[in-house]
């Protein structure tokens, strides 16, 4: 990895990231589902190869997806719907 950032890659909820100077250099796994926000690193310090830290990081994506299915867009409508107002006579 030469660029700084973000890099998404062919796996849902998985991204590459480069940031050497915060010390993450490796896998994100990220997801905003149901109100609840999860964020989670996989450095390549930690699992050795490059191999090894993206699998971890697609065996834990692939089990948020199986807890967090995405919403049917009915259900995904229906949690944002704002309550009905009184007009004032």
């Amino acid at each position: 990895m030469k660029t700084k950032g973000i890099k998404r890659t062919n796996v849902p909820l998985l991204y590459e990231v480069n940031y050497p100077e915060h010390g993450q250099v490796g896998f994100l796994v990220r997801m905003n589902r149901r109100g609840r926000r999860i964020y989670k690193i996989f450095n390549y310090s930690i699992h050795g190869t490059k191999d090894k830290t993206r699998k971890a990081a697609e065996q834990y994506a692939k089990q948020l997806s199986r807890e967090f299915p995405l919403l049917s867009r009915q259900d995904a409508g229906a949690g944002r719907r704002a309550p009905l107002r009184k007009r004032a006579a």
